[in-house]
């Protein structure tokens, strides 16, 4: 598991939208689809439920959410403007 994939999903998991995360990580769509893919098959397990247009964390996301946070992000340098809320 790479660090900018851990990134990916945190930003994932901040806007709940893969579009405006992907947009913020200036990255296609289907790019950041597919490492969110390839990173569930690695855990073997989903991150996310997959709505229209809303994703919302599994408990397995809300554990790796929690788990990533403080390996890849305690300065929180790589978020624009705002930084999101410390996860609970």
């Amino acid at each position: 598991m790479e660090l900018r994939v851990l990134k990916y999903f945190l930003a994932v998991a901040r806007h709940r939208n893969i579009t405006r995360a992907a947009e913020e990580l200036h990255l296609t769509q289907p790019t950041l689809s597919r490492q969110l893919q390839d990173l569930e098959e690695e855990l073997g397990t989903p991150l996310f439920t997959r709505e229209k247009r809303r994703m919302e964390l599994t408990e397995a996301g809300l554990f790796l959410k929690a788990r990533a946070w403080g390996s890849c992000c305690p300065s929180r340098d790589w978020f624009p403007s705002k930084g999101p809320s410390i996860p609970t």
